[in-house]
């Protein structure tokens, strides 16, 4: 439940998503761990052990790892809950040594035939900004949002171009929005891209992924993370998750001119 009223919650916020296109019905992929060296584990409302216990989860119980949080926890999601639980008691083998298996879903992030996230040799750390966070306020309600509104609230006066992968909008030669269709390139999630003028240098300001149950949003300047808003509506500047340097990453690559 926390899941869906955090995702209908970012979705009312951003206007205009119906201009990148239609969502597949396709769900993220996280990778499953388990319950270890424990015989029960506390799943807290928050990363605070005298929070609220959601429930004890018995060892060699399957979660999806979403992020590492503080305090010593992880965030993972459970039978529909979004809670966190000790890391030092996840693991990615189950109890007995078998290895770990890979959940039912589409990945969304390039993964391995295990199910893991693929290192990209590595996990690029130059892909976030040392941004100070009244810095990063202030650029992205000075460009990202203004940029982001006039294409999508006047769509109608871009001229759209089909690409194979999906489309482009222009006014007067320039490039403002792009967009990836889902399952193109490296991932299950539609792909909008937006572009802005920092300095008179046009470059990408913001990534908009999504399928019809999650919502990614990713903030840029000069090619570099500054910002990212993960599906159940957590905010983080200069991000330190895995997660959001490889979607940022596949954004500066996909959405790069």
């Amino acid at each position: 439940m926390r899941k869906l009223i955090a995702a209908l919650a970012v979705a009312a916020t951003l206007t205009g998503i119906s201009g990148c296109g239609g969502n597949d019905d396709v769900d993220i992929a996280y990778v499953t761990m388990y319950v270890a060296n424990t015989g029960k584990l506390e799943l807290h409302r928050e990363p605070d052990k005298n929070s609220e216990v959601i429930t004890d989860l018995d060892a060699g119980t399957a979660v999806s790892y979403i992020k590492d949080s503080r305090n010593g926890f992880s965030e993972v999601a459970y039978n529909g809950d979004v809670g966190y639980v000790m890391a030092t008691y996840l693991s990615r083998a189950l109890p007995d040594g078998s290895e770990a298996k890979q959940p039912e879903t589409s990945a969304t992030v390039p993964m391995d035939d295990s199910g893991y996230y693929i290192p990209t040799n590595p996990v690029p750390s130059d892909i976030v900004s040392n941004e100070t966070d009244a810095g990063i306020d202030g650029y992205i309600a000075a460009v990202i949002r203004p940029a982001y509104y006039d294409v999508e609230n006047n769509i109608a006066d871009y001229s759209e171009k089909q690409t194979e992968n999906g489309s482009e909008w222009y006014k007067s030669d320039i490039l403002y929005k792009r967009m990836i269709n889902a399952g193109k390139g490296n991932s299950n999630l539609t792909r909008c891209y937006y572009y802005a003028d920092n300095g008179g240098v046009r470059q990408l300001s913001f990534a908009l992924m999504y399928d019809e149950n999650y919502e990614y949003r990713l903030y840029f300047k000069d090619n570099k993370l500054i910002r990212w808003v993960t599906p159940e509506g957590g905010t983080y500047n200069k991000p330190e998750s895995d997660t959001a340097k490889l979607l940022a990453s596949m954004a500066v690559g996909e959405g790069g001119i």
